[in-house]
C-alpha cells in the first residue's frame, strides 16, 4: 500500500455485478465482477491495476489468487487447469525510463503463451472498508473497521460511479476496534497466527529494539507497554506507512498500529510518538485480501475451481 495526498472523501455507490448464474464466466465478465467490488477508479494514481493479459471472451475453468505473479504460481494453475491469475502486486511497472520491467514481463510473456489470463487489483483493493487487505485483516484479528486514517476522493475519469452512495468511506489505513475490548495476550496470539515473525517496535516505555516475538516463545515483558484492554487500533496492510498516517492514528485514539512493514525512520517516529507498532511482514499482512476477494465473487455457484495460495512468500522466516 502506498498513497498520495488525498482530498476530501465522497461515498460511492459500484454498479451491480456483472456475472450470471449458470455457466462459468468468461474473462470479461469476471473482470467486471471484480471491478464492482473494487473499482479501477480506486487506485492510486499511476498504479498499474486492471487486465494484465487474456483474452476477454475465454471461460474461466479455474482462478488462482495470489499475491505475486511468480513461476510456482504460474505452474500451480498449469496443473489445476485453471487459466486465470489474480495476483495483487503489479506484475509490471513502468521504468524511469518508460521501459516495463523485463524480466516480470518474461512471466507475463509465459502465461500468455500457456493460455492462461492475468488480473491485478493492488491500492484499489487496499481501499475498501467491506472488501479487500484491511477488512480482511481486522476480520484476521478480531477487529470491526472503523474511519479511514486518510480519506481519499480518487479522480474518476471518464467513467465516474454515480454519486448517490451506500458505501463505506475509501481510504489509505483504516482505524478498528474491539467493542469489548481485548486482551494483550490475546491480541498477540491472533498477530502470530498470521505470522511466524511478529516484530514489536518499542516506545521509550520500552526502549528495547527490534525485538521478535515467536510464536513458541513468547516474551511477555517486552508487551506489557500494550495496554490492557485493547479497544482501537490502527491498520495499515503492506507497506507506505508514513509520519502523517502514525500521527492521525494517534489523533483517533489508536492504542497501537499494525502494518506490514516499516522503515527505519518510521519506526524512530513511532517511538517519538509513542505509538507501539505490530509489523506482521508484508506478504503477512495481506494474503487475508485474497480470501476476502475470492468469498465476494462467489465463484463455487460457476462450479468455478479456485484456489488462494498465501505460501509463496519470497522470504522464509528463520527459528530462534
Amino acid at each position: 500500500m502506498e498513497h498520495h495526498v488525498p482530498s476530501n472523501q465522497r461515498e460511492r455507490q459500484a454498479p451491480p455485478s456483472q456475472l450470471k448464474s449458470g455457466a462459468p464466466p468468461t474473462f470479461g465478465a469476471l473482470i467486471a465482477h471484480i471491478e464492482v467490488l473494487v473499482p479501477l477508479q480506486w487506485a492510486e494514481q499511476g498504479d498499474s491495476v486492471g487486465r494484465v493479459c487474456g483474452d476477454l471472451e475465454m471461460p474461466i475453468t479455474g482462478l488462482l489468487f495470489a499475491l505475486d505473479l511468480t513461476e510456482s504460481a504460474i505452474n500451480h494453475a498449469a496443473e489445476a487447469e485453471a487459466n486465470c491469475i489474480f495476483v495483487h502486486h503489479p506484475p509490471l511497472y513502468r521504468l524511469a525510463n518508460g521501459e516495463e520491467d523485463i524480466p516480470m514481463q518474461a512471466m507475463v510473456d509465459a502465461c500468455a503463451a500457456r493460455g492462461i489470463a492475468v488480473y491485478c487489483a493492488h491500492t484499489n483493493l487496499d481501499s475498501g472498508a467491506v472488501v479487500g487487505t484491511v477488512p480482511a485483516l481486522a476480520q484476521a484479528l478480531g477487529a470491526e473497521v472503523g474511519a479511514p486514517l486518510l480519506p481519499i476522493d480518487f479522480e474518476l475519469g471518464a467513467s465516474p460511479l454515480p454519486s448517490d452512495s451506500t458505501l463505506p468511506p475509501l481510504g489509505l489505513g483504516f482505524m478498528a476496534r474491539f467493542p469489548q475490548g481485548i486482551a494483550v495476550s490475546e491480541f498477540l496470539a491472533k498477530c502470530r497466527a498470521l505470522s511466524d515473525c511478529v516484530l514489536l517496535y518499542p516506545t521509550p516505555e520500552a526502549p528495547r529494539h527490534n525485538k521478535a516475538v515467536w510464536p513458541d516463545k513468547p516474551r511477555h515483558n517486552e508487551v506489557v507497554w500494550l495496554k490492557e484492554p485493547l479497544r482501537t487500533i490502527a491498520l495499515w496492510p503492506g507497506a507506505g506507512l508514513d509520519i502523517p498516517a502514525m500521527r492521525r492514528a494517534i489523533a483517533m485514539g489508536a492504542q497501537a498500529l499494525v502494518t506490514g512493514e516499516v522503515k527505519l525512520n518510521i519506526w524512530r517516529e513511532a517511538a517519538i510518538l509513542a505509538l507501539p507498532l505490530l509489523t506482521l511482514g508484508h506478504y503477512e499482512s495481506e494474503w487475508p485480501g485474497l480470501e476476502s476477494l475470492r468469498a465476494a465473487l462467489h465463484l463455487e455457484q460457476f462450479g468455478v475451481y479456485y484456489s488462494v495460495v498465501h505460501v509463496d512468500f519470497p522470504y522464509h522466516a528463520l527459528p530462534q
